[in-house]
């Protein structure tokens, strides 16, 4: 990334890359690190995952999530390295500015990063973890509080320390782990147990405002007021959600694009290049949501449900239902003159 650095800082002194902006290579090669965390702490991957159900839900947010704040990140990082153009009213020679503009990126890119990582780790292995415990809800209600019990825990988390809430308590809404940067703490579920009165706990005044939010249950690898997005352009977040459809777009080429699957009614559905490309440019109400389908499209599109067909112009339009974000949608198959049927696009109304 040292490398990557490098190239910005020249792109950045000869104007081809301005403050307000960001390095779309850089963006995605940080994203792609946390989407390595975030896999290694959920202990899953959405290709794995069944279509449309918590676990599905959760890890697709994160994967939202991750992509959101490394455009931010890189946003700070470019707006940085720009202020470093200057020495008070002075432009800094070439040599001055790059190395300014290194020592600002080998924090981005080195121990904000590291921590960073870690932070996903720790926020994937608990989102999952709060899935399993809100399923067993019902029968396991209750849920305790633990460190790892060693020095180098917080006093103010060591008073937290075997705090027994039930899962739906708001103390669980400011305090679920990871609560703070380079947290190790830790959530059980209990067979047994008693809640902790609220006059016995005493409450950490140290959590940052930013980590008062249960991640896991928000489906968040990285907290939503975290500084990166303070006066974040929503044209910056447009641009991350383009640079995951991109990602999820060369998956679907190279994982299921030439692929063929039985689907209701109308027997065997092919999938394309141009289908996929079209999939990812189809607007639709949950425009994310709908390009993520795409990981669970070759496993899902045999058990849509058909709703109906349309002919027009001597093609025929068949319509599959599905759900995204709890809203009905349909997969779109295009079957042409000779009877071949094409995926091409996933709609949040019908024709």
């Amino acid at each position: 990334m040292r490398k990557e650095a490098e190239r910005i800082a020249k792109g950045i002194y000869d104007g081809t890359i301005t403050s307000g902006e960001i390095d779309p290579k850089l963006t995605t090669l940080v994203a792609e690190e946390f989407r390595k965390a975030v896999i290694e702490g959920f202990g899953k991957d959405l290709p794995g995952i069944d279509y449309d159900t918590p676990d599905y839900d959760k890890l697709a947010a994160i994967e939202r999530n991750v992509y959101s704040f490394s455009a931010a990140k890189d946003y700070q990082q470019l707006k940085s390295m720009t202020l470093a153009l200057k020495d008070g009213n002075r432009i800094r020679t070439f040599n001055e500015f790059r190395d300014e503009a290194l020592k600002i990126a080998d924090v981005y890119v080195g121990p904000w990063l590291r921590t960073e990582y870690d932070s996903a780790i720790a926020a994937a292995q608990m989102a999952a973890k709060w899935n399993r415990f809100y399923k067993d809800r019902k029968t396991l209600p209750l849920l305790q509080y633990r460190t790892v019990e060693d020095d180098r825990v917080r006093p103010s988390h060591q008073a937290l320390d075997l705090v027994i809430k039930n899962i739906d308590d708001p103390f669980w809404d400011m305090y679920y782990p990871p609560n703070g940067w380079n947290v190790r703490c830790d959530v059980i579920q209990l067979v047994n147990g008693k809640e902790t009165p609220d006059k016995d706990i005493i409450t950490p005044d140290d959590v940052p405002p930013m980590f008062r939010v249960n991640l896991g249950k928000m489906g968040l690898a990285f907290p939503a007021k975290h500084p990166y997005y303070i006066n974040l352009p929503e044209a910056i977040r447009a641009e991350a959600e383009s640079l995951l459809a991109d990602r999820i777009l060369a998956w679907g080429k190279k994982f299921i694009s030439g692929e063929k699957v039985e689907a209701a009614t109308i027997g065997e559905v092919k999938f394309t290049d141009a289908g996929l490309t079209n999939i990812i440019e189809t607007t639709h109400e949950f425009n994310s949501q709908k390009n993520q389908v795409m990981y669970a499209l070759k496993e899902l599109m045999p058990h849509a449900p058909f709703e109906k067909t349309i002919e027009k112009d001597g093609f025929f339009y068949h319509f599959f239902r599905i759900k995204i974000n709890g809203k009905p949608s349909w997969i779109e198959v295009i079957e042409n003159k000779k009877g071949e049927k094409v995926v091409t696009a996933i709609v949040d109304s019908l024709p």
